[in-house]
């Protein structure tokens, strides 16, 4: 199915080329695209993360799109036009969605952050030189993302129970009615069920014990090679360590005192503007680190 998706998402942005005279078509089909001959720049951007069922090995669906790990908040971007000088190639520094804002901005030869008034706080970042030097360093020294329910406080949000590679995943925040619960391939736990239950915690009492319970929020905060997650989950899994370090471009897994100063900085960073929010104090532990066959490759627990 992703595949499909992808095929015809591909035909779609060819056809609207084409209708927009930014290129043409060959006699066997293919599509003529030169970028350096137009005026106008093109951007892609994915949704955020992976839905669970194209999630391929060495990757795991359970940390797929609705999860604060890599498979689940990283989306590809890409961008041509003529403003792209060495196409082709891949930027691997660090870019948030925001970063789009100062994006159109360099483009359209304005600065944001002197035509945005100073009261109003402003993330992005600029990005123009990603596309105009092939060899520029990072804009960012962090990234930072949160997840969590949408729906009004007003609304009552009702149980749902997804099976995720054969693992039963439960939801608090995700719906309001039985047909969105449905039409998202869920088991719905809220008014109209033959059994109605108020929390997945009272669905994993009753119905599935092994279900595993996704956090009703999370938030995560990054640099280059270390990455932090907070969790905020259900009552019945209070006692689950909310904080996460992992090591996303991993050597050897003995590496303790190396991955105990970056835990200490990474802190730093997550509690510099809030102090409500981060742990009550920064030791990390020093034990070893701890293999973990998922995408954030090397695991190191921080106690708090």
């Amino acid at each position: 199915m992703s595949d499909l998706m992808l095929y015809a998402m591909d035909k779609e942005i060819g056809r609207l080329l084409v209708s927009a005279g930014l290129a043409s078509r060959l006699p066997a089909g293919d599509l003529q695209y030169t970028p350096a001959t137009t005026d106008t720049m093109i951007i892609v951007c994915g949704d955020n993360g992976t839905f669970y069922p194209g999630v391929n090995l060495p990757y795991n669906p359970m940390r797929a799109k609705a999860s604060p790990y890599q498979t689940g908040i990283a989306a590809p971007l890409i961008v041509a036009g003529p403003r792209v000088i060495q196409p082709g190639r891949t930027v691997t520094n660090m870019v948030n969605a925001v970063d789009l804002f100062a994006l159109f901005g360099e483009i359209a030869g304005l600065n944001v952050r002197a035509v945005v008034p100073p009261s109003h706080i402003l993330d992005s970042v600029p990005m123009m030189a990603y596309l105009t030097n092939a060899m520029a360093g990072p804009s960012r020294q962090y990234n930072f993302s949160e997840l969590g329910s949408t729906v009004p406080p007003n609304v009552h949000i009702s149980p749902s129970v997804f099976t995720i590679a054969g693992q039963k995943v439960g939801s608090d925040t995700l719906f309001s009615t039985e047909a969105l619960c449905v039409d998202e391939g869920a088991e719905w736990f809220g008014p109209g069920a033959p059994v109605v239950y108020d929390t997945c915690c009272d669905v994993r009492a009753n119905v599935y014990t092994n279900l595993s319970i996704l956090p009703t929020s999370v938030w995560t905060v990054r640099n280059d090679r270390y990455k932090l997650v907070k969790s905020e989950r259900a009552s019945c899994d209070a006692n689950i360590n909310p904080y996460e370090f992992y090591d996303l471009k991993p050597t050897l897994i003995g590496a303790a005192c190396e991955a105990h100063y970056a835990c200490m900085l990474v802190w730093q960073a997550f509690s510099r503007d809030d102090s409500s929010a981060a742990p009550s104090h920064g030791m990390c532990s020093q034990e070893p680190c701890s293999a973990d066959s998922r995408q954030e490759q090397v695991s190191i627990e921080c106690h708090y």
